[in-house]
C-alpha cells in the first residue's frame, strides 16, 4: 500500500462524508452567483470552488469534476473538508464535459461527481473509475 492508496482512501472518505451530508442538507446552499461573473463576488471562479479545512494546512487535496447541481451542497463539502483535513476543489462542468474528461483519461481530477452515473458509463471507456457510489435517488411519483 503506497501513499496514493492512502490518499485515495482519504479522498473517498471525504467524498462519502460530503455525499452523506447532502441528504441532511438538501436545500442548503453557500454558493451564490453574483452579477460580476464570479461565484461569490470576491473573485472566486463560477466554475471552480475551493474548500480549505478550517483546521489549518490540509494533509491532502482532492480535485473533483462535478456537475453544477452540486453547488447546492457546498455546506456539506466544507464540513467534510473540515472533518477530514483534506482540501477539496470542485470543478463545475457540464455532463458532456465530465464524460469527455473520463474518455481522455481523467488525469486532471481525482474524482467525478456527475448528475447521473450514465455519464460515467458512457465516458469511462478506459475503465479508470475504481469505486462508484450513489449519492441520491430520483423517485418516480405516480399521481
Amino acid at each position: 500500500m503506497g501513499i496514493m492508496s492512502s490518499l485515495r482512501r482519504r479522498a473517498a472518505a471525504v467524498a462519502a462524508a460530503a455525499c452523506a451530508g447532502v441528504l441532511a442538507l438538501t436545500g442548503c446552499t453557500a454558493f451564490n452567483n453574483s452579477d460580476d461573473g464570479t461565484a461569490d463576488g470576491n473573485g472566486t471562479s463560477a466554475t471552480t470552488q475551493p474548500f480549505q479545512p478550517s483546521g489549518g494546512k490540509p494533509t491532502a487535496t482532492l480535485s473533483i469534476a462535478s456537475g453544477s447541481e452540486n453547488k447546492e451542497v457546498a455546506v456539506a463539502i466544507q464540513k467534510a473538508a473540515d472533518q477530514s483535513n483534506v482540501a477539496v476543489t470542485m470543478h463545475y462542468m457540464g455532463s458532456l464535459e465530465i464524460m469527455n474528461a473520463l474518455k481522455a483519461g481523467g488525469q486532471d481530477h481525482d474524482a467525478v461527481w456527475p448528475a447521473s452515473s450514465m455519464w460515467i458509463s458512457m465516458g469511462d471507456t478506459k475503465h479508470i473509475v475504481k469505486d462508484a457510489a450513489s449519492t441520491s435517488t430520483t423517485p418516480i411519483i405516480r399521481s
